[in-house]
């Protein structure tokens, strides 16, 4: 079971949500996973992600936003961030999607996961 690293930052001004990620994910372990809070989707921190060999799963939550970000290479903690994604899915009534769709941004989503 990978361990799940909580950060809200629903209520902070830009940067510090950034700022907080990162350096937050400059510790990351392996079999480790966080899972950021936000009022808002935070595109500019996805690019970033990807740039740096994470990947991140983005749904609605309870401030706005839930982003799951772990290391792409972590096989074991994308497994058990999936599998965790499909029980939220079916428990919050989601329609399915497919985790190899690729998302585009320019139509609405309840959530998406990274490649």
């Amino acid at each position: 079971m990978s361990k799940e690293i909580i950060l809200d930052v629903h209520e902070l001004p830009p940067p510090e949500p950034l700022d907080l990620t990162l350096e937050i994910l400059a510790k990351l372990k392996q079999g480790e996973y966080v899972k950021m809070m936000h009022c808002m989707q935070h595109f500019p921190l996805y690019d970033i992600l990807l740039e740096n060999g994470f990947k991140y799963a983005v749904r609605e939550g309870m401030y706005g936003f839930d982003i799951y970000i772990w290391y792409a290479r972590d096989k074991a903690t994308g497994s058990y961030i999936k599998s965790r994604w499909y029980w939220l899915c079916e428990y919050m009534n989601y329609t399915h999607l497919s985790l190899d769709q690729s998302p585009d941004i320019s139509i609405p989503l309840r959530f998406f996961l990274t490649g």
